[in-house]
């Protein structure tokens, strides 16, 4: 550790890590350089990195894996539209990374690679790929950005407005990054991955009023308000600024001026960058609500209405803007039929399994499919956001969906960026934010197919198993109790008459589980030249059974069931309308407990089951992909 006086303003400056080539004095913000072993030289001034812009502060500590580190320094960066944070990092074993903060997202760099072949800054275009060592890149941002503010130590020396050109890559497996710095020569290119502070197991944060985050209880320090306030210069409405440390661009609620944001020291100004007439936009949910998605509070501090026009109609949806000061940030989109995704932008590159933009996506072991592209314009604006966006901007898009999730790419001659949604029912919606939200209506384009869920398929094979054996129980069950006893089988021969009848021998039913009688009658007279009838009459209790239903020309059956035991005869008669000479032939068979069929059609009836299932399964997908390009 070395402790000397601020060359500029006399005030003690402490170099901690030995990896440290530079510092900024705490009262002066004088950047002082290390001359020798002892002595400090005055290299520029920075601005001071002010406490509400970051969770992050000097002295914090963590862990990679298992290579523990200490905050020992950050910049703060900036580029038209864009500000973020690259917090310097003291490994135990005395090596360096950075720790870059800004778009949402946390990346990590261990250190620089050595000895790989880096192409020209000059050569590099947005969406190519390029080669370092084993590995493929894409590029997706190119750029040069200045030094806004400065804390702490740091392995260089900077001055307000530094300029250092940079290159950001992803690679396709959707978490290890790159960058490479092309300040000094030969550039240093320095691999990383996304991480979160949870992962990071990060101690000693700094605590910000009104929020916390259960996975992270170690903070250090006094309770920071992270709100600030501002007046427009438009309007002179007072505005809130929820998120100092990310917003670069507010949206009046007032008068719905466009204004850019800037930072003085631990003061924001607005800066009108297009005036607005007319009434101001306000969307379903309110600036400054929050709520709960998936034990996460988020807090609503900007909105954006955007819409795809296809065969001259517009496409709209609204994209609110939600901010954590531990977690990043958000979208909550709501589409113009009441359907509702949560939107995190994506750190990785899908890859593509063909050159087309209709091609198929890969993203870890999923596979999303080409739903739809166009060209999506910004129609409103309201509140913060963490880049610049104006009512008229425009970018390229295409979407990829593998319900519930979808992969949203969006470009344009600066930048190329990934989204990955996952749809959120209306109830979600409501239970996160306390509100009553419009009924959805339609299908999404990465809803969830209802009759695709694994628990109606398992309900559905069960219930369908369950009806089989259920049958199968049934029709063993009637072949065992059955006792399948013919108790009467006579023949007749009729006279011609109008009316022969014949009465049958007696037959006993004795007293059984069902006692069903099977009754059935077959003849040689057509139904159109006379009727049969067939009576049971009960000897002992004169109860009469009429059983017959004429089942075609010849034949007639019925059933009697729980037929009262006792002596039975059959009356039986042939009835015409007018005597015949024809002989025609007749022959009434009565069973005891026959063997029904009826069960054997319940064998098919499960079936069924899986069957709708199916045809509703792919009717829900014809709704879905008949608002695709891909519609037929």
């Amino acid at each position: 550790m070395l402790s000397a006086e601020c060359p500029s303003c006399g005030a003690p400056v402490l170099f901690q890590h030995a990896a440290s080539a530079a510092a900024v004095c705490g009262s002066c913000q004088s950047t002082v350089i290390r001359d020798g072993i002892d002595e400090l030289v005055v290299w520029g001034k920075v601005s001071a990195f002010s406490r509400d812009l970051s969770p992050i502060q000097v002295g914090a500590s963590g862990v990679l894996g298992d290579r523990p580190f200490q905050v020992a320094g950050v910049l703060r960066r900036s580029r038209p539209g864009v500000r973020w944070n690259e917090w310097y990092i003291v490994f135990d074993d005395r090596t360096t990374g950075w720790l870059s903060e800004g778009n949402g997202f946390l990346q990590i760099f261990g250190g620089a690679h050595a000895g790989a072949v880096l192409p020209s800054y000059a050569s590099l275009h947005l969406g190519e790929a390029i080669e370092i060592g084993d590995d493929r890149y894409i590029v997706i941002e190119r750029a040069e950005a200045a030094v806004v503010a400065a804390e702490g130590e740091l392995p260089f020396a900077v001055s307000d407005g530094l300029m250092r050109p940079y290159a950001d890559l992803r690679r396709s497996d959707g978490r290890a990054t790159g960058t490479i710095d092309y300040a000094d020569s030969p550039p240093e290119f320095w691999p990383g991955r996304i991480v979160t502070l949870e992962s990071l197991k990060m101690e000693g944060l700094r605590a910000f009023a009104g929020w916390s985050d259960p996975t992270l209880v170690s903070m250090q320090g006094p309770e920071v308000q992270l709100r600030r306030g501002l007046d427009c210069p438009n309007c002179g409405g007072s505005l809130p600024l929820r998120a100092p440390g990310t917003t670069v661009q507010l949206v009046c609620e007032y008068c719905g001026s466009e204004l850019s944001i800037e930072e003085v020291g631990d003061e924001n100004t607005a800066r009108v960058l297009r005036a607005h007439r007319g009434q101001v936009w306000k969307p379903r949910l309110p600036l400054g609500k929050r709520g709960r998605i998936d034990d996460v509070e988020w807090e609503i501090i900007g909105a954006m209405k955007r819409a795809v026009r296809a065969d001259g109609i517009d496409y709209p949806w609204v994209e609110y803007f939600l901010h954590n000061p531990y977690r990043g940030s958000r979208f909550l989109m709501e589409d113009q039929r009441g359907h509702w995704n949560l939107a995190d932008r994506l750190g990785g590159v899908p890859t593509s399994q063909g050159t087309s933009a209709w091609a198929r996506q890969r993203l870890g072991s999923e596979v999303y499919r080409h739903f739809s592209g166009g060209k999506a314009v910004v129609r409103n604006v309201l509140g913060e956001l963490d880049w610049e966006v104006k009512v008229g901007d425009s970018v390229d898009t295409h979407d990829y969906v593998s319900p519930p999730h979808m992969l949203s790419r969006e470009g344009d001659r600066h930048e190329v960026a990934w989204s990955r949604s996952t749809y959120l029912s209306k109830e979600a919606v409501e239970d996160a934010f306390g509100v009553s939200v419009r009924s959805p209506w339609g299908v999404a384009a990465n809803q969830p197919n209802p009759y695709s869920k694994r628990s109606i398929w398992l309900a559905a094979i069960l219930s369908a198993g369950s009806l089989w054996v259920g049958s199968l129980v049934v029709l063993l069950l009637g072949i065992f109790l059955a006792r399948n006893e013919t108790v009467l089988d006579s023949s007749y021969t009729s006279t011609g008459a109008v009316s022969d009848v014949w009465v049958s021998e007696p037959f006993a039913v004795d007293a059984g589980f069902r006692n069903h009688l099977g009754v059935r009658s077959s003849t040689t007279m057509l139904r159109s030249a006379g009727q049969v009838h067939v009576a049971l009459i009960n000897q002992d209790n004169g109860q009469v059974y009429l059983p017959l239903n004429t089942t075609s020309q010849n034949a007639a059956s019925g059933s009697i069931y729980f037929a009262d035991p006792g002596a039975y005869v059959a009356r039986v008669e042939i009835a015409r309308p007018a005597p015949s000479a024809a002989q025609d032939k007749l022959n009434v068979k009565i069973v005891l407990d026959p063997i029904s069929g009826f069960p054997c059609f319940a064998f098919f009836f499960p079936f069924l089951i899986p069957i709708v299932l199916t045809l509703a399964r792919a009717s829900f997908e014809s709704r879905r992909w008949s608002e695709s390009d891909h519609a037929g």
